[in-house]
């Protein structure tokens, strides 16, 4: 007896919900993958720290990183958002990337940009090096199908352009007309992520607080370069440096700030 056939209406039927099945378990299957992928984006590497001088006393700071995709979806639209806190623990400086794309198997410099308004900046952080609170997130869309929304609380070590500055009054030499001379040696570490030139002016004071001279030391220094320089100041008879103090200022085409005083050593 032949078995009676399934119409062909039912059969078109099942044959679309069969490859309705077969299409839902390859969507499920590419989520999974993607998923899986995604949770193994990573950073792989600081490239490196640059800089130059803006406009308005800023200094532009870019960190390039590195960021590997190890599968074979292409992250979209991705950008990175930075905020680094002010030492008072305020917000400061807010910086990020442009949007960009990271083909499948591929690694991709990621150039994250901010400014520092040098003439808001801390005095203190133009002479002393510090490690400030910063958080990052990272917005992205990947296989075209997932978003990636990723924060980060960490810390950014900034290098202070002066770092150690510091003042050295050498042996005093007394002079024919009655006043004193002696070699006032300038020293600093530029821990800055560039270089700089232009004048520091120093204004030295007794240990009583009465001023003594000013003195002017030309500065050319490199990233990561030290400074160490001598000028001959010329100081009234009266005038005690032992206990003394100074207070300095930069002046320069790329910035101009005032520096904290100090000690004179």
């Amino acid at each position: 007896m032949v078995g009676k056939r399934t119409p062909l209406p039912l059969r078109v039927s099942q044959l679309f919900f069969a490859l309705a099945i077969v299409a839902l378990l390859l969507i499920v299957a590419y989520i999974g993958a993607a998923v899986g992928y995604a949770t193994e984006l990573h950073q792989s590497g600081v490239e490196g720290t640059s800089a130059v001088f803006g406009p308005d006393d800023r200094l532009l700071v870019t960190v390039q990183v590195n960021l590997t995709n190890p599968g074979p979806f292409a992250i979209d639209d991705l950008s990175v958002v930075v905020h680094v806190d002010h030492p008072n623990g305020s917000a400061w400086v807010n910086g990020g990337s442009s949007r960009q794309t990271v083909a499948g198997y591929s690694t991709a410099p990621i150039a994250i940009g901010f400014a520092v308004p040098l003439n808001d900046l801390p005095a203190q952080l133009l002479v002393q090096d510090a490690t400030l609170p910063e958080q990052t997130w990272v917005n992205a869309t990947y296989a075209s199908l997932i978003l990636v929304a990723v924060s980060n609380t960490s810390n950014y070590q900034w290098g202070a352009p002066f770092e150690g500055l510091n003042l050295t009054v050498g042996s005093p030499t007394v002079e024919p007309n009655g006043s004193v001379s002696a070699p006032v040696t300038l020293s600093f570490t530029d821990d800055a992520p560039t270089g700089f030139a232009g004048t520091l002016s120093a204004a030295l004071r007794s240990s009583d607080g009465s001023p003594c001279t000013g003195l002017s030391f030309p500065v050319s220094v490199t990233s990561h370069g030290h400074v160490e320089e001598a000028e001959t100041g010329i100081f009234p008879s009266d005038c005690r440096l032992s206990g003394g103090s100074y207070s300095g200022s930069w002046s320069s085409p790329s910035f101009n700030v005032p520096l904290p005083g100090g000690p004179l050593s």
